[in-house]
């Protein structure tokens, strides 16, 4: 029994000295600074950029990447620009009577005055004494050659013109400017609606007499100069060209010298030539229009 307790005690201290030398193994293989992670939880990120977002700071990145989006890099031509009508005329050299062979003139008095007093010879003239823009296609006063008698617009209708010159305005004085330019620009329109291919031309009110501006509000210099304004204005609305008889035979105070009107509104004969001499100088040669088209 004493022997069998010695072997006993001999496999026990041996089975204890080979628990002890694999527990040393264990500790030896074991290091503080390296973490064991479980298989199921992703490692901690990095500091090195993603694919998705890439860090700008990097500087390989930086050189790789373009200053401008590529779609704010065009290489086409800018779009020209789109003229804008002028209803101006630059002055040119004069042009014979020929030039109005197809002209029709509409207007009041005064143009019937340069009519009578300027010499022209060429041109149709629809103009009759105290002729308002709201008259012309109202008043029956054209004989239409067929034994009837109608309208300056139902007059022009029977007849291809290449150009429209219109005075009208001061029989109108009474109105306000704006509504003077509604009216007028109502009768432009008929008139390009009859006249489709005619280069209309819109002819200022005249200078009146000091005498005669001055007696009378409705004649004032400001007001005139307003409806000149007015006329303009619609000039440019509608495309149409602006003639500045006003400038062409007003004095330094803006009225008409004193003795070249009979009664401050109409001009004497030497007044008409100067006015015939403004419009032979003030024309279109086709050039205004040309420049409006789009290239």
């Amino acid at each position: 029994m004493k022997r069998n307790n010695g072997f006993c005690k001999s496999v026990l201290k041996y089975i204890f000295f080979a628990f002890f030398f694999v527990l040393l193994l264990v500790a030896a293989s074991y290091s503080p600074e390296k973490e064991v992670f479980p298989t199921d939880t992703p490692p901690p990120a990095t500091n090195f950029p993603s694919a998705e977002t890439p860090n700008l700071e990097t500087p390989d990145m930086k050189e790789r990447l373009p200053e401008e989006p590529a779609w704010s890099m065009s290489t086409e031509e800018p779009l020209p620009e789109i003229p804008v009508f002028s209803p101006d005329l630059e002055e040119s050299e004069p042009v014979g009577d020929d030039f109005f062979k197809d002209a029709a003139f509409i207007g009041n008095s005064l143009l019937d005055g340069l009519r009578l007093h300027s010499g022209i010879s060429c041109g149709d003239f629809y103009a009759y004494t105290s002729m308002t823009v709201m008259g012309v296609g109202v008043k029956q006063v054209v004989n239409l050659g067929n034994g009837n008698i109608g309208t300056i617009l139902q007059g022009m209708a029977q007849k291809e013109y290449g150009k429209v010159y219109i005075l009208l305005g001061i029989n109108e004085i009474f109105l306000e400017p704006e509504e003077f330019s509604v009216h007028y620009g109502k009768l432009v329109g008929k008139v390009r609606e009859i006249q489709p291919n005619a280069d209309i031309y819109i002819m200022s009110l005249t200078p009146l007499g000091k005498e005669k501006s001055q007696s009378n509000k409705l004649y004032g210099l400001e007001r005139l100069l307003s409806f000149n304004d007015a006329l303009y204005d619609v000039a440019m609305e509608q495309e149409c060209y602006y003639l500045d008889i006003y400038s062409a035979l007003a004095d330094e105070e803006g009225f008409l010298p004193k003795g070249d009107s009979t009664d401050g509104v109409h001009l004497i004969p030497d007044y008409y030539k100067l006015w015939l001499d403004y419009i032979k100088c003030h024309y279109s040669d086709g050039k205004n229009k040309a420049e409006l088209e789009i290239p």
